[in-house]
């Protein structure tokens, strides 16, 4: 169960629910938790947040030659109430998924729950706002006020995204129960020109209706190729990202499921890489490649 504002203190469960067990991705690099050894330490901030700082060599990768050490901030009860008749957008959410975003520039593509009729491209259910220009292929964002996002009815597994960037810039994905209220919104994964191109899938909360894409700030351009929600069982329909089996067509652009970018290969039956499941993006779109 989520843990609730309090003026209690719950280090105790703060420190279970922190607890570094098992196999974590950080950074799009596995990490294993080895509790030898150590005592993890937690701090009240407030009654609704807390720290949790992890000492060198409480987190190792799984090859054993790399380590984690920092300290998280955790917050409790992130996410707010459902929405209720009469609250702000209540009526709006896409009624059926998978969706895909494309094309960008369309006002009023999705079917809503409510029945509702989105009258212009900054309103939900298919949010688009960008300084730079929304084609149907495209969203380029050149300011901090530039946001696509997300209202959605049923459950989502994953979201993909292929976000290209130039400049420098920070990059929020954000999701959200009920953005509405407090504490609105969660960042789930952050981004930097470095990690650019970005082709990969996000985990999403069962409980998320609402999906964030904004540049906090930003000195250049990123661009947004594509977006799509999942089903509840991870399916993305025929929305241009499908299961099918490796084709030997190049020159393609391959990608792991975090979205890291392992190069561009002429053949890609001759890439090399190791048995497993990957996102393929070629001329003739983005596919998960199963090799």
């Amino acid at each position: 169960n989520a843990l609730k504002p309090s003026e209690e203190d719950q280090s105790e469960a703060v420190a279970e629910k922190a607890a570094v067990t098992g196999t974590v991705e950080i950074c799009g690099k596995a990490f294993a938790g080895d509790a030898t050894g150590w005592t993890q330490s937690v701090t009240k901030v407030s009654d609704s947040e807390y720290t949790v700082t992890f000492p060198e060599g409480s987190v190792k990768n799984v090859a054993g030659n790399k380590t984690w050490a920092g300290t998280l901030k955790i917050k409790t009860s992130d996410f707010g109430p459902l929405k209720a008749e009469g609250e702000v957008h209540f009526g709006k959410p896409i009624k059926a998924l998978p969706a895909n975003f494309e094309p960008f520039d369309a006002v009023a593509p999705f079917e809503t729950v409510g029945g509702l009729v989105q009258d212009k491209q900054a309103d939900y259910p298919h949010w688009v706002q960008a300084s730079g220009s929304v084609e149907a292929g495209l969203v380029k964002m050149t300011s901090n006020k530039d946001k696509v996002m997300a209202y959605y009815a049923p459950v989502a597994k994953n979201m993909y995204v292929d976000i290209e960037g130039e400049g420098t810039f920070t990059l929020k994905i954000q999701e959200s129960r009920n953005c509405d209220v407090n504490p609105g919104w969660r960042t789930i994964r952050v981004l930097h020109a470095e990690d650019m191109p970005f082709a990969g899938e996000i985990a999403l909360n069962p409980e998320s209706h609402f999906i964030k894409i904004t540049p906090s700030s930003i000195s250049g351009t990123v661009t947004l190729n594509g977006f799509i929600i999942s089903d509840a069982d991870g399916s993305y329909g025929d929305s241009g990202v499908e299961n099918v089996a490796a084709e030997g067509n190049g020159p393609v652009e391959v990608f792991n499921l975090s979205g890291i970018s392992l190069g561009v290969f002429d053949n890609l039956g001759e890439a090399g890489l190791p048995a497993g499941l990957y996102l393929v993006k070629s001329a003739k779109g983005v596919a998960k490649v199963i090799l």
